[in-house]
């Protein structure tokens, strides 16, 4: 899953040097979500990073590398939490409650890091970065799809589909309230484990 881009990106290991590249990615990320990714510039994040243009610029070639970097994150993040959730679905564990805690930790991580599928939306949306986010996306949905052909039955393709649609849609939900907090009235996370379950109890009908 590596980028030419990302090849040129310094990393830094000094604590203050990792302290500046961390304000920068954070600064981006809340950007991304708050104003959407065609319209910021690296001045924007250098500004709200509270950095200098010369400090952003030592650690990343252009406005690409900060998004993959970001994204990198966040796909390790997800691909650790499909890893589980289908770790487990193997195991023959309940799948409603493997799902519902799989968005409570979702929403947790959000909260956290607030790293949200806006990333994941401004990469599909950018040429460039579409390809990048496909990889990604085949990536940390794979323990996932593995652990519904082997316990289902389904075939990949299929599996795949239920995955990638019960996974991004649920998502996409929880992000509503951090990307309008004005609609932040306690909904989204209920509302997202019940659609993934109406969605995927037809496929799963037999262990309902």
């Amino acid at each position: 899953m590596m980028n030419i881009e990302l090849t040129s990106i310094k990393i830094p290991k000094t604590p203050k040097g990792i302290k500046t590249f961390d304000a920068i990615l954070s600064a981006a990320s809340r950007l991304i979500c708050e104003k959407g990714y065609a319209t910021i510039t690296t001045n924007h994040v250098a500004n709200l990073a509270n950095v200098n243009i010369a400090s952003l610029y030592k650690y990343f070639p252009n406005k690409n590398a900060i998004i993959l970097t970001i994204s990198e994150r966040r796909n390790q993040i997800f691909y650790n939490l499909c890893l589980d959730l289908g770790e487990s679905l193997a195991l023959g564990q309940p799948w409603e409650k493997l799902l519902e805690a799989f968005f409570d930790r979702y929403e947790r991580m959000l909260k956290e890091s607030h790293i949200s599928c806006a990333i994941s939306a401004a990469m599909r949306a950018d040429p460039q970065l579409r390809t990048v986010y496909q990889d990604q996306l085949n990536y940390r949905l794979s323990p996932l799809v593995e652990a519904l052909t082997q316990r289902f039955g389904l075939s990949p393709d299929l599996a795949f589909t239920l995955a990638a649609t019960t996974i991004e849609a649920g998502c996409g939900l929880i992000d509503i309230p951090i990307l309008n907090p004005g609609l932040d009235d306690g909904r989204w996370l209920p509302e997202a484990k019940s659609l993934a379950i109406r969605y995927l109890s037809p496929y799963f009908a037999a262990e309902s």
